[in-house]
């Protein structure tokens, strides 16, 4: 039997366009026609089940996420949980590892089972494979344009990490990325870091590591390679390196300690996440703070809205929350005068 995801195929069309076309949403006269072609040629007949979910009487509600073994993640999955109970739900945690495959998987398990709603943190286009009755939310990235999206405001944090610096007088900013164009949050941290030390002539470089999902040691292999460039090119001057996650932050202070390296006096580094491994945790790593009970809360609040009907899902609602700067002990004290 032909799905959604065929039409669009068929049509040359995008999964949204034909949710937007069999919704009675405006879409172009020629996708429309091409979808129409399509539809005839497939036979497709529209499963109605899923228009039913709202009125689901299901309890259980699915948060899909990379991992649960960083800070961030660990404290967030608490947050949107202890949230969920206060509303009424019971939490479903489905771990991916940031592999698409099982995204689509627990996608299609929630869909199956009617539950009354997902959230997700997922890098991927994985909103293009939900069905558009679905109760979601989406947090850090959702290109369609069909389901909310709640996500810190990761521009501004770049910019605070390099005001940060600034404030400590380092003489050459670096920022290590990832050479994931696909991962906005990630590029817009990067942005907002670069962006603040070329409108003001700071000299800046960019480093992109690998992801994760290449294996640690290749990722430590890298960021070894790169910190040795690092200091060699800029041995004469006090250095400030943004690390644009906790978990690779942490390696980068790790490998600067293996190499006797003074962290913070020699080299400063600033993370972001700024995630806590319990609830009273000072932080060890200075980094921009997502504003995580406040990401669980509006996510949480959005979903329920949805569930019950209280809102236009469409347009689907954008809401980038403030961050913070959190000084740990890889910075520099700043001196009152």
């Amino acid at each position: 039997m032909s799905n959604m995801n065929d039409v669009a195929k068929e049509a040359g069309v995008s999964r949204g366009t034909v949710s937007n076309y069999l919704n009675n949403r405006p879409i172009r006269s020629d996708s429309k026609a091409s979808i129409e072609r399509a539809i005839a040629k497939l036979n497709y007949v529209r499963n109605t089940a899923a228009r039913d979910l709202r009125a689901s009487k299901s309890t259980f509600v699915v948060l899909i996420i990379p991992t649960v073994w960083t800070p961030f993640f660990a404290e967030l999955t608490y947050w949107i949980q202890k949230d969920l109970e206060a509303q009424g739900y019971k939490m479903i945690l489905c771990i991916s590892n940031s592999e698409f495959d099982h995204e689509r998987e627990y996608v299609t398990m929630a869909e199956e089972q009617r539950v009354a709603g997902i959230i997700t943190i997922s890098y991927s286009d994985l909103t293009q494979h939900v069905n558009v009755e679905m109760p979601l939310v989406a947090i850090e990235k959702e290109k369609t344009g069909l389901f909310p999206l709640v996500t810190s405001d990761n521009y501004a944090g770049g910019q605070l990490a390099a005001e940060a610096f600034r404030k400590r007088d380092v003489s050459q900013y670096i920022c290590l990325g990832f050479d994931l164009s696909a991962i906005g949050a990630m590029a817009s941290r990067q942005m907002g870091f670069t962006d603040f030390c070329n409108e003001r002539h700071l000299s800046n470089k960019v480093y992109d590591l690998p992801s994760s999902k290449f294996g640690v040691e290749k990722v430590k292999k890298t960021m070894d390679t790169v910190l040795q460039e690092i200091i060699s090119d800029y041995s004469d001057q006090k250095i400030g390196i943004f690390v644009i996650t906790d978990a690779y932050a942490q390696m980068v202070l790790m490998l600067l300690q293996d190499m006797k390296i003074d962290v913070p006096n020699k080299i400063q580094i600033i993370g972001f996440d700024g995630g806590k491994s319990h609830k009273d945790a000072l932080p060890e790593l200075s980094s921009i703070r997502q504003p995580v009970e406040l990401i669980a809360q509006t996510a949480t609040a959005n979903l329920n809205q949805q569930i019950h009907g209280d809102v236009k899902r469409h347009p689907a609602s954008r809401d980038i929350l403030p961050v913070t700067f959190t000084e740990g002990i890889t910075t520099l004290k700043i001196v009152s005068k």
